[in-house]
């Protein structure tokens, strides 16, 4: 038994006629009798770029650029909306509607395995198992519930709140709205050698709690080879720079014969240039090899002709670019905001 939200409509309005500065977006956050809310969250998802509502409801953020991420508007005990796509240079009205619980009657399978178990399985596959995972602790676990499918030897984890994680090896504190948490595996079991996938996605915001030289030291650590730094590093064609190599069957590649980029809105446009026999029902595939820091080998595979890149190296058309190896053994615990050494 659990209790599980049932999604209501929130309602979102957009006055044109006021004219403000391009990067900056105003609005104001009200309860369905038109009061405002106030000390409601508005940020950025995967940031620390964030403010709140104050006596009369209203927010504002000022930011260099678009960037590809969602704006998240939450407030205790009412729906969190998210904005998609938000714009700059208009006021949002935003009316939120108050959260409906329902008492659902489902069937929670734990496998056969104990709480404890479960519960050091998603710790290591959603912290992961560097140091900043290990140090991580999750302030509400016990508001995680799991569920094992025999039938098919998946693991799931879910939560009703946000999940409160302290870091303090990396000095934040991390509030992270799980959507989804996945472990497949190849045999009925829950150690991880018998792990064929593992996947896990949600909206997350970051509270800087320590700033000092050794936390500063281990952000860059954390940063260096990390996916982000990537996309960074791609889209500026800086690779030479920065210890990345690329690799195109086995030998060292120009990403300019891979890639063209276009500017937009601040922004780049990544075209995939080389292409290969598409796979199974996949319109297309372009897969590389990648080598940081001469030692860090990973894979991506690009399943899309093109993406966009912000500054931040956030990029669209996520779903359709798979990493592997060592790009991808940084979990939650070694993830930082996305505006992370951007000014």
């Amino acid at each position: 038994m659990s209790f599980l939200k049932k999604i209501s409509v929130a309602f979102i309005f957009l006055v044109s006629n006021l004219i403000f500065s391009q990067q900056t977006i105003f609005g104001e956050v009200l309860d369905e009798k038109g009061e405002p809310l106030v000390g409601a969250t508005i940020y950025f998802d995967g940031t620390s770029l964030g403010t709140m509502t104050n006596e009369e409801g209203l927010f504002e953020i000022t930011i260099a650029s678009e960037l590809n991420t969602s704006l998240l508007i939450s407030f205790v005990g009412y729906e969190k909306l998210t904005i998609a796509q938000p714009k700059f240079g208009i006021k949002y009205k935003v009316i939120l509607k108050p959260k409906l619980e329902e008492l659902n009657e489902i069937v929670l399978s734990d496998g056969g395995f104990t709480r404890k178990q479960m519960m050091h399985l998603f710790k290591e596959q959603f912290l992961g198992l560097t140091k900043a995972g290990k140090k991580c602790t999750i302030e509400n676990e016990d508001e995680i519930y799991f569920y094992y499918d025999t039938k098919s030897n998946k693991f799931h984890a879910y939560c009703d709140v946000e999940l409160v994680i302290n870091n303090p090896y990396l000095g934040y504190k991390v509030y992270y709205d799980l959507n989804r948490f996945e472990v497949n595996f190849k045999k009925y079991s829950i150690t991880s050698e018998f792990i064929y996938s593992s996947i896990y996605s949600g909206d997350s915001r970051f509270v800087e709690i320590d700033s000092t030289p050794k936390i500063k030291e281990r952000r860059k650590d954390a940063f260096e080879g990390s996916i982000t730094h990537f996309m960074r590093e791609l889209s500026n064609n800086n690779f030479s720079n920065k210890g990345f190599q690329l690799y195109y069957r086995r030998l060292v590649t120009d990403p300019t014969r891979h890639f063209s980029m276009k500017d937009t809105l601040g922004m780049k446009k990544i075209s995939v240039l080389q292409k290969l026999k598409p796979i199974a029902t996949k319109k297309f595939q372009e897969e590389l090899s990648i080598l940081y820091n001469k030692k860090q080998q990973s894979k991506v595979i690009f399943y899309d002709d093109s993406f966009i890149v912000d500054r931040f190296g956030l990029f669209t058309n996520y779903e359709n670019i798979l990493f592997s190896g060592a790009l991808t053994d940084k979990r939650v615990g070694d993830l930082l905001p996305a505006n992370y050494g951007v000014q």
